[in-house]
């Protein structure tokens, strides 16, 4: 497709349109990377953004997608099943898909309601190293139903907070999305807060020709090795998302792995989903 292509030549430009941030870190390489050097994980985050727009909801192809690149140990938190691999993973979506019948099938839920089934969250994560580095990455993607459009304008917002110890440091972070075609969606996706470990962005809930432009996404946190000595104490994430239908403006917000809490001007309908808590 055009727009995939499109994806590939500007990842740089794009991923500065969303404003991503990237914080600056001492490599644990040997020799500095030339002028020209693109980071692994840089890489294989664009790479992997890139396929879930085109395949959501494909985990196994997504998995492979990850490693053919450079990354490995994607493992993905299945809510009942915990940490599994893209193959497990895909196993229990297609089992939960024929149990539940079509995963198009509409809510019986009001006209002026978000549906309870109207989009889902899943979480993940992946190594990446090359010789300038080593990184893990926590990724939250999203899904909204191929059939379900909502009001657009109001703002929704994604966020990946998660805990690590003191031998890995916050490499910034990348947003992306698409419609359900796997066009391109850069619209406004305004980065509303950055801490240590956390990475907080609302995104412009938009519709065009009776499509969601943000149906499906993914919201990815990097960490880079800073130092050894940490033993395996794994590293724990989680990822919320929070659809706004019928307007209310983002005052503040509350983030930690138990709570994701939003305030906003007026008193919109809103729908939140979150992962259960993921390690590596």
């Amino acid at each position: 497709m055009q727009s995939r292509r499109r994806w590939s030549r500007m990842a740089s430009a794009a991923v500065l349109l969303v404003g991503v941030s990237t914080v600056g870190l001492a490599g644990t390489a040997n020799a500095a990377p030339g002028e020209d050097y693109v980071p692994a994980n840089e890489r294989v985050s664009q790479i992997a953004a890139q396929y879930w727009a085109e395949n959501p909801n494909d985990y196994s192809g997504l998995a492979r997608t990850i490693r053919a690149h450079g990354g490995d140990s994607v493992t993905f938190m299945i809510r009942g099943h915990g940490m599994v691999s893209g193959a497990k993973a895909q196993e229990l979506y297609a089992k939960s898909k024929s149990e539940t019948g079509n995963e198009n099938k509409v809510s019986s839920a009001q006209p002026a309601d978000i549906p309870n089934n109207s989009f889902a969250v899943v979480g993940s994560w992946y190594h990446v190293q090359d010789q300038y580095g080593e990184w893990w990455n926590a990724t939250g993607y999203w899904n909204f139903r191929d059939d379900y459009i909502g009001t657009g304008d109001p703002g929704d917002v994604s966020a990946v907070t998660a805990e690590v110890n003191n031998c890995w440091i916050n490499d910034g972070a990348t947003i992306f999305a698409s419609d359900y075609q796997g066009n391109d969606f850069t619209g406004s996706m305004i980065r509303q807060g950055s801490g240590v470990n956390s990475s907080i962005y609302s995104i412009d809930d938009s519709t065009s020709n009776f499509k969601m432009l943000n149906d499906n996404g993914t919201h990815t946190l990097s960490f880079k090795r800073n130092s050894y000595g940490c033993g395996g104490t794994p590293l724990q994430a989680r990822y919320y998302y929070e659809h706004n239908q019928g307007g209310g403006s983002l005052l503040s917000f509350s983030l930690s792995l138990g709570i994701f809490s939003i305030t906003y001007g007026g008193n919109p309908m809103t729908l939140e989903r979150a992962t259960p808590v993921f390690r590596t």
